[in-house]
């Protein structure tokens, strides 16, 4: 193998190397054609499932919103009940 590298190629395979090119170069540009039409025919669905990730994560803030505030709220009764008990016990 490394002996038939060194010599050079002969004119048959220098045409058989260029006929397959010739004839690969259709190959490559339909490839690259079906290529583009996935692409293009992908971009729908995953534009729609960026948008539902967006949905969901906004959907999610604002659920951590509501129970942090509600939380707050409890915790606030329950430090103000402590305060009165407390005051009452001193009275």
């Amino acid at each position: 193998m490394l002996v038939s590298s060194l010599i050079p190629a002969t004119e048959k395979e220098r045409q058989a190397v260029s006929q397959l090119q010739e004839n690969l170069e259709p190959v490559k540009e339909k490839a690259s054609e079906l290529a583009r039409e996935v692409g293009e025919s992908l971009k729908p669905a995953a534009q729609e499932a960026a948008q539902s990730v967006r949905a969901a994560a906004t959907e999610g803030a604002e659920n951590v919103k509501r129970e942090g505030a509600a939380a707050a709220d409890e915790v606030k009764d329950q430090a103000q009940a402590s305060k009165e008990t407390v005051q009452q016990q001193r009275s």
